[in-house]
C-alpha cells in the first residue's frame, strides 16, 4: 500500500503539473486559431461530440462559417445535409463523459457559450486526455508493482515515458490529438492483459482490441504482435470457442461507432481519407521517420531510440517472445507510415505514430529488474533534458515540404537559437 501511494502521489503531482501549464499554453490563443485544440485534426476528431449531444447531426443548426473558423477540420453542407469527417470515432467516444459534464457545467454557467466551440470546450478536451493519460499511466504502474519493480524503478519508468518520449510534448501542446488516448487505451490493455482470468477476460480484450481501431483504425496493427507475445495466454485457455466468441463480441462493440460512421459516409456518397494512400509501400521511407532533421526518432527521442536498440539487443542475446512482439510491432508502425503519402507525419517531436504504442515498446523496462550503470543514468537525464528542451521550444510544426524534404536541418538548428 505505501508503494501504491507513493507512485499515485507521484502521478498526481506531474500530471496535475502537466494539465495545469497545458492549461495556461493552450488558452492563450482564441479558439478558432491553429494553435487550438478545436482546430483541423482536432476538430475532426471532436466534431462527433457537438453534432451528436447539441447540434443533433443538423449542418444548419452548427454555427456559421463553422468550416473555416476552425480549419477545415470537418466539413457542415448545409446544402446537401450532411456532416463529414475524415477522422474516426474512437477519441469522441473516450471524451463524452468528460464532455458531457463540462457541457452541463457550461449550460448552467455560461448557457450563451454553450454550442460545443467556444473556450470552455477546449478546458473541457484538455482536462479529458490528460484524465486518460493519468490512468494509462497508473495501470503502466500497477503493472509494474505486480512484477515486483521497486517504487524508484518504476517512478524512473514513468519519467523518462513523459519527459523523454514526445509524450510531454503531445500533453501539453496536441493534446486534442488521438495519440495520447490510444496509448492509455494500449496501456489499460496490457494491465488487463496480465490480470487472473474471469469468465470475461477475453471479451474485456476484445473491447479495448475494438476501442483502440476505433480511435485509429491503424492501431490494428496490434493484433498482430499481440498475437506474438501473447498466443501462449490463448493456447493455455480451455474453452477457445468462448474466448474466440468473447474476443469477436467485444472487438465487435468496440468497433460499433466506427461502422456506425462508415455506413453514415456510405450513405452519403462520402469517402474518409480520399486522395490519400500509400504510394511508397515498395520503399517505405524509414530513413524519414528515424533520422529526418524535422522528426527522425533518433534526431529528437533518442531514449526511445536507445529502447529499441537494447530490446534488439535482448531479443539477439535471449530470444524472447516478448522482446519479438515489440519489435514486429515497431518494424510494422514503420512500414506503414513509411510507405503513407506523408511518411514524416509533421507537428511533433519525434515521429507522433509511436506514442499510441510505447507502453508495449517500454515493457522490458516496466518487466524487468533493471540497475543501470552512471553512464546509463547519466544518458538517460541528458536525453530527457534534450527532448523536452525541444519540447519546449518546437514550434508546433518545421517545414518539410508536407513531408516531401525532411532533410532541413536548418528547421532543426534553429530551435537552438
Amino acid at each position: 500500500m505505501l508503494a501504491k501511494r507513493k507512485i499515485l502521489i507521484f502521478l498526481l503531482v506531474i500530471c496535475s503539473a502537466n494539465l495545469y501549464y497545458s492549461l495556461n499554453q493552450n488558452l492563450r490563443n482564441p479558439v478558432f486559431h491553429h494553435a487550438s485544440e478545436i482546430w483541423a485534426d482536432k476538430a475532426g476528431y471532436y466534431m462527433y461530440l457537438p453534432a451528436t449531444f447539441i447540434h443533433n447531426w443538423d449542418p444548419l443548426s452548427f454555427p456559421d462559417s463553422i468550416e473555416s473558423k476552425i480549419g477545415f477540420g470537418f466539413k457542415a453542407n448545409i446544402d446537401s445535409q450532411y456532416l463529414f469527417t475524415k477522422y474516426p470515432p474512437g477519441v469522441a467516444v473516450l471524451e463524452t463523459p468528460i464532455f458531457l459534464i463540462g457541457h452541463m457545467i457550461i449550460k448552467i454557467v455560461a448557457p450563451d457559450q454553450a454550442n460545443g466551440f467556444t473556450a470552455p470546450y477546449q478546458i473541457v478536451r484538455i482536462v479529458s486526455v490528460h484524465a486518460y493519460l493519468f490512468i494509462g499511466l497508473l495501470c503502466l504502474a500497477l503493472l509494474a508493482l505486480n512484477f515486483g519493480r521497486g517504487v524508484y524503478q518504476i517512478i524512473g519508468v514513468l519519467s523518462i515515458i513523459i519527459f523523454g518520449t514526445n509524450v510531454w510534448y503531445s500533453a501539453i501542446w496536441q493534446p486534442g490529438m488521438s495519440h495520447l488516448y490510444s496509448f492509455a487505451l494500449v496501456a489499460i490493455l496490457l494491465y488487463f492483459i496480465y490480470s487472473p482470468k474471469n469468465s470475461l477476460y477475453w471479451l474485456k480484450i476484445g473491447l479495448l482490441l475494438g476501442l483502440i481501431g476505433c480511435t485509429r483504425l491503424v492501431n490494428l496493427v496490434i493484433i498482430f504482435p499481440l498475437a506474438i507475445g501473447y498466443y501462449h495466454l490463448f493456447a493455455s485457455e480451455p474453452k477457445k470457442l468462448r474466448a474466440l466468441l468473447g474476443l469477436f463480441i467485444g472487438t465487435f462493440i468496440g468497433l460499433v461507432p466506427q461502422i456506425a460512421h462508415s455506413l453514415y459516409l456510405k450513405n452519403m456518397g462520402l469517402v474518409a481519407y480520399a486522395n490519400e494512400g500509400f504510394p511508397n509501400w515498395l520503399s517505405p521511407k524509414f530513413d524519414a521517420l528515424y533520422w529526418s532533421a524535422t522528426n527522425g526518432i533518433a534526431i529528437y527521442t533518442p531514449i526511445f531510440a536507445a529502447v529499441m536498440l537494447y530490446t534488439l539487443y535482448t531479443f539477439v542475446i535471449n530470444r524472447n517472445r516478448l522482446d519479438l512482439m515489440s519489435l514486429a510491432l515497431f518494424i510494422g508502425i514503420s512500414y506503414i507510415y513509411g510507405s503513407w503519402w506523408c511518411p514524416t507525419m509533421g507537428c511533433c517531436i519525434g515521429h507522433r505514430s509511436f506514442i499510441d504504442f510505447l507502453p508495449i515498446f517500454f515493457l522490458p523496462l516496466i518487466k524487468k529488474e533493471i540497475k543501470p550503470t552512471h553512464i546509463v543514468m547519466g544518458f538517460i537525464i541528458l536525453g530527457s533534458i534534450y527532448t523536452s528542451y525541444l519540447s519546449y521550444k518546437y514550434p508546433g510544426c518545421l517545414d518539410d515540404d508536407g513531408g516531401i524534404y525532411p532533410w532541413k536541418w536548418t528547421e532543426y538548428f534553429g530551435l537552438w537559437k
